[in-house]
């Protein structure tokens, strides 16, 4: 009979320890995955800069500007900067 309960009581803490590991785990691909979605709502407006600067325009004035390429690239850098600060203060990286 103490050999049954003794067997039940390592069962039990053994799917308490299984539970603890699985929780550490999942804790892990939680930050991982909120890392990677930073990083890809990062690149989606510098994706759309990117392609309205990058399509063959005649009536654009930034094209025809001496800085328009210094314009395009420093628009990127405010919104990726602009977008991490945001980020920073909201705690969510």
């Amino acid at each position: 009979m103490q050999a049954l309960e003794l067997v039940e009581a390592l069962r039990e803490t053994l799917a308490g320890m299984i539970d603890v590991f699985l929780s550490v785990q999942n804790q892990r691909l939680n930050e991982v995955m909120k890392v990677l979605t930073v990083i890809a709502t990062l690149f989606i407006p510098l994706t759309f800069i990117a392609s309205i600067y990058g399509m063959n325009f005649k009536h654009m004035p930034e094209l025809e500007w001496r800085w328009g390429y210094a314009y395009a690239l420093g628009l990127m850098a405010a919104t990726a900067i602009g977008m991490l600060t945001y980020f920073r203060r909201k705690g969510w990286w």
